[in-house]
């Protein structure tokens, strides 16, 4: 079956990773990336299924939510690592351990949302976890990181160079 034939449920894009993980947890829209398995895409492979059958016959196999989404967070590519820890600190921002629950009649709504508040604490739990972690590593090779940054300043981005001749620099 090919792309412009496919019927049924719609792919998602995965958002974009983490520097220090190794796969998405999430889809653009939200959803975690283990409930849709098999269904997911990356931003690049989105794109270039766009430009190869059309945006209006793209919308029927991918969900619109992700794509809109990922339109918007543009920056957040892996060359930008702080657009993409921005994106998950800003999510997690006000993530909140969940209050004891007590289901009565009727509570399906509050029991879903009661799983999204679970599950974005514990992805704050997991990311505090993580920055402890890289502050120990750090702590642990301290020399080598002073090296690493060191070394960093002392190279040329050839980028920067390209942008100040654009723009009549040096």
């Amino acid at each position: 079956m090919t792309e412009t034939e496919k019927v049924g449920p719609v792919d998602h894009i995965t958002r974009a990773v983490l520097p220090w993980r190794t796969e998405a947890d999430l889809t653009e829209c939200g959803k975690p990336t283990a409930d849709i398995a098999g269904r997911l895409v990356t931003r690049e492979e989105a794109s270039a299924r766009i430009k190869r059958i059309g945006q209006q016959r793209a919308a029927y196999t991918l969900c619109m939510t992700c794509a809109t989404t990922s339109d918007r967070h543009t920056r957040t590519d892996p060359l930008d690592a702080v657009a993409v820890i921005y994106r998950v600190t800003e999510g997690l921002r006000y993530a909140s351990a969940p209050l004891p629950f007590v289901p009565y009649e009727g509570s399906e709504r509050l029991a879903a949302r009661r799983l999204r508040v679970e599950r974005e604490w514990a992805e704050r739990q997991r990311f505090n976890a993580e920055v402890e972690a890289i502050v120990a590593l750090i702590a642990a090779h301290r020399e080598d990181f002073d090296d690493y940054l060191s070394g960093r300043e002392q190279t040329v981005s050839l980028a920067d160079r390209r942008r100040a001749r654009k723009y009549g620099g040096a």
